[in-house]
């Protein structure tokens, strides 16, 4: 069965007799073609996944990105195991979907711009000198100079809201690697404002 939906088009329903339903239980249903159920996972998913994708690949791709995503798990929808949350495997689809996407169009050439990055609660991250930063537009520059890696487990952990198994998880490394990459990200994201401070 070939589903090319796109997003714009699914209609949302919040009176959804599935909305009660568990993510192993509405993948079952997807699996046997129930659009409805398919809709409730988009309805759940798809704020945080089009911010996600956004700071990925920026605003121009973010859609194209997450309707891949989705395509691929309604395609995979018999073949999901309830190793981890829906959304957490959801996270681990968009994130190849713009991985590959980045390889293949533009290697050499940073994508996120500054306009493009948006983090969901800015206060989440840890350093209060990042916190209280007067110019927004500082930290979405510094944001966007961190290595892919680094820049993808802050986005996830705090942009995102991921528990640090989450995202782990969705980078496809163990946490204990995570957690490393994440404080070599927040120490590099500290020097890069710090020096900025400094100019």
């Amino acid at each position: 069965m070939t589903h090319t939906m796109r997003l714009s088009e699914l209609s949302m329903n919040d009176d959804d007799e599935n909305a009660r339903l568990s993510d192993t239980e509405l993948m079952r249903l997807v699996a046997a073609g129930d659009e409805g159920a398919f809709r409730l996972i988009v309805e759940h998913n798809i704020g945080g996944m089009m911010r996600f994708a956004t700071n990925m690949t920026g605003a121009d791709m973010a859609e194209d990105m997450v309707q891949q995503a989705f395509t691929q798990a309604w395609k995979a929808a018999g073949r999901w195991k309830p190793k981890a949350k829906l959304s957490t495997w959801l996270y681990t689809v968009l994130r190849n979907e713009c991985l590959q996407y980045l390889r293949k169009s533009k290697p050499d050439i940073r994508l996120v711009s500054s306009e493009d990055v948006v983090l969901t609660d800015r206060g989440a991250l840890p350093d209060q000198k990042l916190v209280e930063l007067d110019d927004n537009a500082a930290l979405d520059a510094a944001i966007e100079k961190l290595p892919e890696r680094q820049r993808t487990a802050l986005l996830l952990r705090y942009g995102e809201d991921l528990s640090q198994r989450e995202a782990a998880c969705v980078m496809g490394i163990k946490e204990k690697a995570f957690e490393s990459l994440l404080s070599r990200g927040k120490s590099r994201l500290k020097h890069l404002i710090t020096d900025k401070n400094d100019e």
